[in-house]
């Protein structure tokens, strides 16, 4: 059995305001069943995470006023043995706008700040012994952006996720922004840039995940829609493209020839923990990135050679739902993905899109193909998801 933590709501003015759902997923069936839905001040939970002890919850808030971005927070929960949650201290100011992204390193959570007319920044806010926040002693904005993409997205600098490495000893930061993804060290809570690997252009890094088999990760490229191997130095805290590779390893996280396919919308990816497999999200493009629209609403299954670093396509299947923002491994050997999709549905915005939808995925452990195993849960305007 997991607890499955999900956050829903969305920017701007909304009834529903923030909330965090709670579930127990049962490995045997599978099925997911509600616990209980707990409110949160703000917009909504644009992110939710789990402490290593897997007895605190972390949740972002994204205050809004008519729509207009104020300074955003992490709250800090407790959970208890059944997976209700209980408030735990005071909420602590991230010191930018939007955070939207959080991991784990020396007991510090580490915050990416999204940032909105001025541009993205990261923090780092010291976790205390009982898994409460106090005010962070390091905000570093990231300034500028690279500039030159029609979609204006890249003007200013947005940090999307600061993840920490397996081995605890560096993070890093993918800045959609900058087109690049920057090192830091931590040290008494300050946080020290010691990298910055410039990624090809019209990238823009959304998410990044480390292999914890072999010296690897993989960007997930959300202007573009691709997928690069990167080689992990754990000794300085650098990442470097595989040179020794065919365009450095770059993969489409869509098949040949599907229409649109270079316009955007990848979000989220994760390595199943053997480090053979990765899985992409991939939303839809349009305006926003300057592109034609097109739905995928698709989540793109990765096999990496853990000897090279070789990526391959292996399969792309339907989400289950519509806009894929967050998906999560569950199970011993990561035996499920779930799958968190914003609505049921993909209809225009002034038509009814359907509740979002959790989807339980089967995962093949030896040849990392997913299937859907028919267990959905709703949850409206599902954005993030943990699983404890």
């Amino acid at each position: 059995m997991s607890l499955v933590f999900a956050g829903s709501g969305f920017f701007g003015p909304s009834d529903l305001g923030g909330q965090i759902h709670a579930f127990k997923l049962d490995h045997q069936r599978p099925a997911l069943t509600p616990i209980v839905v707990t409110p949160q001040p703000g917009t909504f939970p644009v992110w939710v995470g789990s402490h290593p002890s897997g007895k605190i919850l972390y949740a972002s808030e994204t205050p809004s006023t008519d729509g207009t971005k104020l300074p955003g927070c992490i709250h800090a929960y407790s959970i208890d043995a059944h997976g209700v949650i209980t408030t735990l201290g005071e909420p602590q100011c991230v010191g930018g706008t939007v955070p939207c992204h959080f991991s784990i390193l020396n007991e510090h959570l580490l915050v990416a700040n999204y940032g909105e007319v001025s541009g993205g920044s990261v923090a780092a806010l010291p976790i205390n012994p009982d898994g409460s926040l106090s005010p962070h002693k390091c905000m570093l904005p990231h300034g500028a952006g690279i500039g030159g993409h029609p979609s204006g997205r890249q003007d200013e600098s947005h940090p999307h996720m600061f993840q920490a490495t397996p081995d605890g000893n560096f993070a890093f930061v993918c800045d959609l922004g900058t087109n690049s993804i920057w090192g830091y060290s931590l040290s008494d809570g300050v946080l020290s840039k010691c990298s910055e690997l410039a990624l090809h252009a019209g990238a823009g890094p959304r998410h990044i995940s480390f292999s914890q088999a072999a010296p690897f990760a993989l960007v997930l490229n959300e202007l573009d829609n691709t997928c690069v191997p990167l080689r992990y130095n754990a000794d300085n805290g650098v990442l470097s493209e595989v040179d020794t590779l065919p365009d450095r390893g770059m993969v489409s996280v869509l098949p040949e020839g599907t229409p649109g396919a270079s316009g955007g919308g990848a979000c989220e990816i994760v390595i199943s923990q053997d480090g053979r497999f990765g899985y992409a999200s991939i939303r839809s493009c349009g305006e926003q990135n300057a592109a034609e629209e097109a739905v995928f609403n698709s989540i793109a299954v990765l096999e990496l050679d853990t000897e090279t670093g070789a990526v391959k396509l292996l399969d792309n299947i339907s989400s289950g739902g519509n806009m894929p923002w967050a998906h999560a491994f569950a199970g011993t050997n990561d035996d499920f993905l779930l799958v968190g999709n914003q609505h049921a549905k993909h209809e225009s915005e002034d038509q009814d899109q359907g509740s979002g939808v959790i989807v339980v995925f089967h995962r093949d452990t030896n040849t990392g193909l997913l299937i859907d195993s028919g267990a959905r849960a709703e949850v409206q305007e599902c954005v993030s998801l943990c699983v404890v």
